[in-house]
């Protein structure tokens, strides 16, 4: 017998709830207080510097679960290996949302738009699951991201 525990739990950022999830590193925000899943992509660097990033996830969502996307970008002409690091993360406009009975899959949609001034060639993806049962979790099948100039 093999028994499973899900590591999730329902930190969900917000106004009077931010559990660090934008802040570069959340590791200094107290541990009961952050959220304990999340996928974080690989850093991206762009030939060309875009103003829009779009995510598309193929999620699962049951209620009461939910997830959250975040973007780190770095503006362009910033030396990438310095400063990426140390830049905080930016909460993602869900366009679209997924509730979903378990097991069913959906598309959803999450942009981040910046200023022509704010124009980024490199970035990186956090996705944090959110539910207050942990027999009950969000799943995704896919991520696909647009990025555009």
């Amino acid at each position: 017998v093999v028994f499973v525990e899900n590591q999730i739990n329902n930190n969900k950022v917000g106004s009077s709830n931010d559990n660090g999830e934008q802040t570069p590193d959340n590791r200094l925000v107290d541990g009961s207080a952050r959220s304990k899943s999340r996928y974080i992509t690989k850093k991206v660097n762009l030939e060309n510097p875009a103003t829009r990033l779009d995510v598309y996830l193929t999620m699962s969502n049951p209620s009461p679960s939910s997830i959250e996307v975040f973007a780190r970008t770095l503006p362009d002409e910033t030396d990438s290996s310095i400063f990426f690091s140390s830049r905080g993360y930016t909460k993602m406009t869900a366009s679209t949302t997924a509730n979903t009975a378990e097991g069913e899959y959906q598309e959803a949609k999450y942009t981040l738009t910046v200023d022509d001034k704010d124009k980024f060639s490199t970035f990186a993806i956090k996705i944090v699951f959110n539910s207050s049962i942990e027999s009950v979790v969000p799943t995704i099948k896919s991520l696909r991201m647009l990025i555009f100039h």
